[in-house]
């Protein structure tokens, strides 16, 4: 991943991202653009507990098993991240495959593992990204407790699967 990217990132993903869920009065959606069966774009939100950044340019994916992102991603493994935050916004393109199941409590989730093809910045100079799309937790406690173990999960699967390959 690009340092630009990561710093993008940073804080909004991963552990530190769901640590701030704690506290913050919103949080910061990402977008996960893919495309249907169909051939039309397909926008799924994402928080902090549904992505971990991995090694170098890769991030681990966790997502309901029956939704359309996954169906689209297990599908065409291609993926548009959009972030918009902190008065800057990028596009980065993932090639994605399938991590396999990820057990987190009674749930289980379908891991991806996601390589940052690269970023496009997604800035002008007469204008300022104030935020994309914005979200407040209702559940605070149970939610954050559960994007812990989704990640814990999802670490686990990453380290199971590189120690296969």
């Amino acid at each position: 991943m690009t340092a630009s990217v990561h710093d993008l990132l940073e804080g909004l993903i991963g552990r530190s991202g769901v640590e701030a869920a704690r506290t913050a009065d919103a949080l910061d959606a990402l977008e996960l653009i893919t495309v249907d069966e169909d051939g039309w774009p397909h926008v799924a939100l994402l928080s902090a507990g549904e992505i971990l950044p991995t090694t170098g340019d890769q991030l681990a994916l966790c997502l309901w098993p029956r939704s359309s992102t996954s169906r689209n991603l297990a599908r065409q493994g291609r993926a548009l991240l959009y972030v918009a935050t902190r008065g800057r916004s990028a596009k980065v393109r993932l090639h994605v495959e399938p991590l396999g199941p990820v057990a987190v409590g009674d749930h289980t989730f379908a891991g991806f593992l996601a390589r940052a093809e690269g970023a496009q910045p997604d800035n002008v100079s007469y204008a300022e990204i104030l935020s994309g799309v914005r979200y407040r937790l209702t559940d605070v406690g149970g939610v954050v407790d559960r994007w812990h173990d989704q990640l814990a999960a999802l670490d686990a699967a990453v380290e199971a699967r590189d120690q296969r390959t």
